[in-house]
């Protein structure tokens, strides 16, 4: 598994996400994290259940780039 470099944890990060954007704009559900953990190259995992990367805390969806 790799090692995270943030010195925040998971809460922290979604904490300040949902500060900075809005709880709207931010989407922490486990399967809909599942999914977006997955890239084309581990599809084949995703298909039977494995999951071997680290799953985001966090989907942020900001409205612009301020």
């Amino acid at each position: 598994m790799v090692e995270s470099q943030s010195s925040l944890n998971r809460d922290q990060i979604v904490t300040a996400l949902i500060e900075l954007l809005g709880e709207a704009a931010v989407e922490t559900g486990q399967d809909r994290l599942r999914e977006v953990s997955v890239d084309r190259f581990h599809k084949y995992e995703a298909v039977h259940g494995i999951y071997a990367g680290p799953f985001p805390a966090a989907i942020a969806y900001p409205a612009s780039t301020e």
